[in-house]
């Protein structure tokens, strides 16, 4: 009897722990299609509701409840590793609603590019058979000038502009700051809302 008594242990251990795997990646899954819309959504929204250096951790806050609640809903256990991918979210998020932001950005220049008129007349005047080489030296440094307006450095450093004239690497930098920032008020706060729901449930 006994060995049978250990195979249905080994058994329903098995089972348990692969439930658990299941779970687990539901809820990452899921708090990760969660983490990309918020971060969607947030890129969307005017620049002048997107503070620098409070955005970003606003919506960490609001990603930790969410993810928080959801732990719960699945009812896994609280392990070293939950916080991890909760950091892992957050940077997710953050990096999302960069790029829609930055995607933004770049549309508003290049609408602005296009309604240019002094472009489009050196345009006209670089596609005639006679050049004059300094006409053509200006035109491409201009071309150059609007396409480096188009990449992530010249997007950082219009977002940190209020702040100054900012060279590279620094609004690069802030901008990772920023992220750090939201990732470890996200984990304080999903660690707060772990505890606050356990503390309740246990009461």
């Amino acid at each position: 009897m006994m060995p049978e008594e250990n195979d249905d242990q080994d058994g329903t251990g098995n089972s348990e722990a692969s439930r658990g795997m299941s779970l687990l990646v539901q809820w990452f899954f899921l708090s990760a299609v969660i983490a990309v819309g918020l971060g969607v959504l947030g890129g969307m929204l005017p620049s002048r509701v997107k503070l620098l250096g409070i955005f970003a951790v606003l919506q960490s806050l609001l990603l930790a409840f969410v993810v928080a609640n959801l732990h719960r809903s699945f009812l896994l256990e609280l392990r070293r590793p939950f916080f991890f991918a909760v950091g892992v979210l957050i940077a997710i998020q953050s990096a999302t609603s960069f790029w829609i932001s930055f995607r933004d950005y770049t549309s508003s220049i290049e609408q602005q590019q296009k309604e240019d008129s002094n472009a489009s007349s050196l345009a006209k005047i670089v596609r005639s058979e006679n050049i004059d080489p300094k006409v053509q030296e200006e035109f491409q440094k201009a071309k150059d000038e609007k396409e480096a307006k188009l990449q992530f450095p010249a997007y950082f450093q219009h977002r940190v502009s209020q702040l100054g004239d900012w060279s590279s690497p620094w609004p690069e930098l802030f901008a990772g700051m920023e992220i750090l920032l939201a990732i470890v008020t996200g984990l304080y706060f999903f660690r707060h809302c772990i505890r606050k729901c356990v503390s309740v449930s246990g009461s």
